[in-house]
């Protein structure tokens, strides 16, 4: 039975129960990674991270730091496998690696000049970059997942700042991870946030949203009833066009059986 479970392991279900077990299955170590452009998503969010954390520590935001951190993290040899990846003959995984290495950078470039610029950092305090937090949903079960930018204007009003790809985005009104990151962020803090941004690294704009007690509780139910279909051992295909983009495609077909025309 579960009793501690990571939000991302949620959103997973929630998109696809089984991808979810297949991800369960098959991920054997968090050394593995679904697909490269998993890893990508996670290594640019770490350097991101890196940034904040320099603006946090420093007051400033060395982009020649960002940039040596970036090529660690992706560009250097070594920095990625095939090794590293579920299902790498179906990862290109040198074209890949050459064509997100050049994006990676250009989004860089953006939130640096963001959100790295001495004039707009000194609108924001940066109190808390990706740290843990836990909701205890019931004498059973802990949903965890990680703050990611916590920040304070000068009239001491505290926004949540987080970074997201097209292919992360989901309605930022029902978005089930912001409203359990603003339910962590006050039970971690004992406070109240005033709003929750969330910039597009795609689009190259923010969006604002708030969230309130009815949002959290939408969100405990349905954490709940997510565990009690997994604990259920609840395992279904959820067709849709996202099917084929899916790294467990190949194995989720039954067989992997051709399409054949009749």
């Amino acid at each position: 039975m579960i009793r501690r479970i990571d939000i991302q392991d949620i959103k997973d279900f929630i998109i696809c129960p089984r991808m979810f077990w297949l991800k369960k299955e098959h991920k054997v170590s968090e050394k593995l990674f679904s697909s490269i452009n998993e890893k990508y998503i996670v290594q640019l969010r770490k350097t991101i991270y890196f940034l904040f954390s320099q603006i946090q520590q420093y007051d400033y935001a060395d982009l020649k730091r960002i940039k040596r951190r970036w090529a660690d993290l992706w560009i250097c040899k070594g920095a990625i496998s095939k090794e590293q990846l579920f299902l790498p003959n179906v990862n290109d995984t040198h074209g890949w690696k050459k064509k997100r290495s050049q994006d990676g950078m250009d989004i860089l470039y953006r939130v640096w000049d963001k959100y790295g610029d001495p004039k707009y950092i000194d609108r924001w305090e940066i109190v808390v970059v990706n740290i843990p937090y836990e909701i205890h949903i019931d004498d059973d079960i802990i949903i965890v997942g990680k703050l990611p930018i916590i920040r304070m204007d000068d009239n001491s009003n505290i926004n949540i700042l987080d970074f997201r790809l097209c292919d992360e985005y989901f309605s930022t009104k029902d978005d089930i991870e912001i409203s359990l990151i603003s339910l962590g962020y006050r039970k971690y803090s004992s406070q109240i946030e005033k709003n929750f941004t969330v910039y597009s690294i795609d689009k190259k704009r923010e969006r604002s949203t708030r969230r309130g007690p009815m949002d959290h509780q939408i969100a405990v139910d349905t954490c709940n009833e997510v565990v009690i279909a997994i604990n259920n051992g609840i395992n279904y295909r959820r067709l849709s066009r996202q099917c084929e983009a899916c790294p467990y495609y190949f194995v989720c077909r039954d067989n992997g059986e051709e399409e054949t025309d009749e």
